[in-house]
């Protein structure tokens, strides 16, 4: 099993779509402190994606992602957004495939970037979707 985190807007809405993808094991939702984090720069809501890398791709989950918000929104770079579209990488290959992939969408307002750590969201927000 492999875990990657993703950062694309409201978590809920992600969460949902990347719970119901074949090859994810699991998914929770809550915050990554960025390494570059400064004053002005928010926690960023995220989901935690653990799944099975012989039945779906980091590759593929990043096309996923895209879906599950909107890239081409300018609010994504303002580094206050604890909603922005980034990917946090976890080792040289992800980064190289998010690289590569986010190269392909030229218009898509997302960052790559490593964290410094993660904290589970509230029981409350974990699979929100199935709730209400």
């Amino acid at each position: 099993m492999k875990v990657s985190y993703f950062g694309g807007g409201c978590f809920w809405n992600a969460e949902r779509i990347f719970h119901t993808t074949d090859g994810v094991i699991e998914t929770e939702v809550g915050f990554c402190t960025p390494v570059d984090k400064t004053i002005l720069t928010a926690d960023v809501e995220v989901v935690k994606v653990t799944y099975d890398p012989d039945r779906i791709s980091y590759r593929e989950l990043v096309r996923i992602f895209w879906t599950t918000h909107n890239p081409l929104n300018p609010a994504n770079s303002k580094r206050s957004n604890a909603e922005r579209s980034v990917l946090f990488c976890l080792d040289p290959l992800e980064e190289d495939i998010a690289r590569e992939e986010l190269s392909q969408n030229p218009g898509f307002h997302t960052s790559i970037e490593g964290f410094r750590n993660y904290r589970r969201a509230r029981e409350k927000d974990q699979k929100y979707y199935l709730k209400n």
